[in-house]
């Protein structure tokens, strides 16, 4: 698989943004099995190829995951995989093949119709060669990303499109996946052009990447303007948004799951809520295991060095402490874009005040729209959503969230 960087840009859900705040806070790194996980829930797991990748780190990798299987129990089934990194092109066949066939043997693939293993890839990547590995170890979903044809000239792009869109068609897998990160297509007639060209094919899923980056501060009218003619031009084709980035048709595997309103939010994407543990494994990765959240080390070195004392190589580790009552309703609102309002009413009384001065603040705004229910986020709202998010904890007590603890895996 060649070499060409995949960006991965996700907005971070509330209760891991404290662990991406700079200043590494190290931990007791002793190996334990003080967990308490569901024993009939399926697991997530995110594999993260860094971009400095080495043989030395494909063997690190293959000790993490053992250390995990050890932990969790090697029969723990896992419902969704997902291959991602900037490194991810790097990987060799050889490598890619034993990483699969080694987690199929610590940790059975659940089969199941919210079922996801898939791959990032990006344009310069895919060939019939990589097509048939990909097959031939049963991924089931491609995401594809834009950023390597940005460059190109309109003709030369809009070929390679038609082109590698056309092989993933005749390799027959389940969803095709786009991801597209704004930074590379400022030009609203240049993505406008990209969206169509993909329209034709009708992807499963079309993730727009770097909203965030513009709504972590006041967005100007140009990006409010920008991003709705987005979000009217897929929704026009058919095409539902979940949160203010993703974009999913009526045959993605988690349709079924939005019209059920059975859906939730994680730092890995939109899922099943059935799934309540996630590790990620490799360098920069982050997950959740029980109440802990945790990050790994951005260090090759450490991160080595912790693997070869047979320790998780995790740098953060925190306890999520966010009460139930305000995810549930943190979730309302990024997947389904509303806030009903018994959520509000069951809230502690401690954050009852402040949550409801900012849904009066957003309502003040225009970001949401109230009917005798339940508030609805707006299209403007969509474009604020992150800020939106951010003063919805504000509201929370300085006594309570999310704490760092020394506490260990």
């Amino acid at each position: 698989m060649s070499h060409t960087t995949i960006e991965n840009a996700a907005i971070i859900p509330a209760a891991f943004e404290h662990l991406y705040h700079p200043g590494p806070k190290w931990v007791d790194q002793r190996f334990t099995k003080d967990i308490h996980l569901p024993s009939i829930s399926p697991l997530g797991l995110s594999i993260t190829v860094d971009d400095h990748w080495s043989s030395d780190l494909f063997d690190g990798l293959l000790r993490e995951l053992s250390l995990y299987s050890t932990l969790i129990g090697k029969y723990r089934s896992v419902e969704q995989i997902r291959f991602r990194g900037a490194g991810i092109n790097q990987l060799s066949a050889a490598e890619l093949t034993e990483l699969v066939h080694r987690i199929g043997s610590l940790f059975p693939m659940r089969d199941s119709e919210n079922g996801e293993f898939g791959i990032d890839l990006c344009h310069a990547s895919v060939n019939p060669n990589t097509l048939a590995l990909l097959k031939g170890l049963r991924f089931k979903q491609l995401r594809l990303h834009f950023g390597d044809c940005a460059e190109l000239s309109q003709n030369d792009w809009m070929n390679k499109v038609a082109d590698n869109i056309d092989l993933f068609s005749n390799f027959g897998f389940k969803e095709l996946q786009c991801q597209i990160h704004l930074k590379h297509f400022r030009d609203p007639a240049r993505l406008k052009q990209l969206l169509l060209s993909l329209l034709l094919y009708s992807p499963q899923q079309i993730e727009l990447s770097g909203i965030e980056d513009h709504s972590r501060s006041e967005p100007n009218r140009e990006d409010r303007n920008y991003y709705l003619g987005i979000i009217k031009l897929l929704t026009e084709r058919g095409y539902t948004l979940l949160g203010n980035h993703v974009f999913i048709s009526r045959d993605n595997h988690l349709f079924k799951n939005l019209t059920e309103q059975n859906l939730q939010f994680t730092p890995w994407g939109f899922s099943s809520p059935n799934i309540k543990n996630w590790f990620g494994t490799g360098i920069g990765a982050h997950g959740q295991l029980g109440n802990y959240l945790y990050r790994n080390t951005r260090s090759p070195e450490q991160y080595l060095q912790l693997l070869s004392e047979e320790k998780l190589p995790y740098q953060q580790l925190a306890t999520n402490e966010i009460p139930n009552e305000l995810q549930a309703l943190l979730q309302s609102l990024f997947c389904y874009g509303k806030i009903e309002n018994h959520t509000v009413k069951s809230l502690p009384t401690s954050l009852q005040s402040g949550v409801t001065q900012e849904i009066s603040r957003a309502a003040e705004q225009l970001w949401l729209e109230h009917d005798s229910q339940q508030w609805h986020l707006t299209l403007s709202g969509m474009v604020f959503l992150r800020q939106f998010y951010r003063h919805l904890l504000e509201a929370m007590p300085a006594n309570s969230g999310v704490s760092q603890q020394q506490k260990c895996l």
